[in-house]
């Protein structure tokens, strides 16, 4: 879905801003290593309990994520200015201020990091999919018609809302759905 971001912005603004964009998203799911590695542990232990069973603790290893995202969201706004230049090189300064605007998106994406296990082993592969290619799409649109006037801004609003806020809610949906 981001790779959609960079093509449409490298249509549309100059080179730089695409790479400051890039950065900064790079930068913004670093983070995601650690929902993936607590998903791949809660598949572990689903064979032998299903997902009823498996749900009493991936509900709290769930919880435990979306704390831990925000403390490392809050961790990683401040610490911005000091370590985008120091892994990217100080021409790059300007991605931090579109760090620090797409970072929400780290809580969104570790929700549904963290409950992919509990899609797939309920049998909803196929709803999670028709979802996330209609966030895509619907991601898309949003870029092609608002790029072209508004730029990165743009492409940061559509990451915001198709990466950062629709997940969190399908995601908190679905959690309500599993008690």
């Amino acid at each position: 879905l981001h790779q959609g971001s960079i093509l449409i912005l490298n249509s549309h603004v100059d080179k730089s801003s695409v790479g400051y964009f890039q950065i900064a998203w790079q930068m913004t799911v670093v983070p995601l290593i650690i929902p993936q590695a607590a998903a791949l542990a809660v598949y572990s232990r689903l064979p032998g309990l299903g997902p009823d069973m498996v749900w009493r603790e991936h509900r709290r290893l769930v919880l435990v994520l979306l704390v831990l995202s925000l403390v490392i969201y809050a961790a990683a706004w401040l610490a911005a200015p000091l370590v985008i230049p120091l892994v990217a090189g100080d021409e790059f300064r300007p991605a931090v201020p579109l760090f620090r605007m797409m970072a929400p998106v780290l809580i969104g994406l570790t929700f549904a990091q963290a409950m992919t296990p509990q899609w797939i082993s309920r049998g909803f592969f196929l709803t999670t999919t028709l979802i996330t290619v209609a966030s895509a799409l619907a991601s898309v649109i949003l870029q092609l018609l608002y790029v072209p006037e508004y730029g990165v801004m743009a492409a940061v609003w559509a990451n915001l809302i198709f990466l950062g806020a629709f997940p969190a809610l399908v995601q908190g949906g679905f959690m309500l759905r599993c008690e």
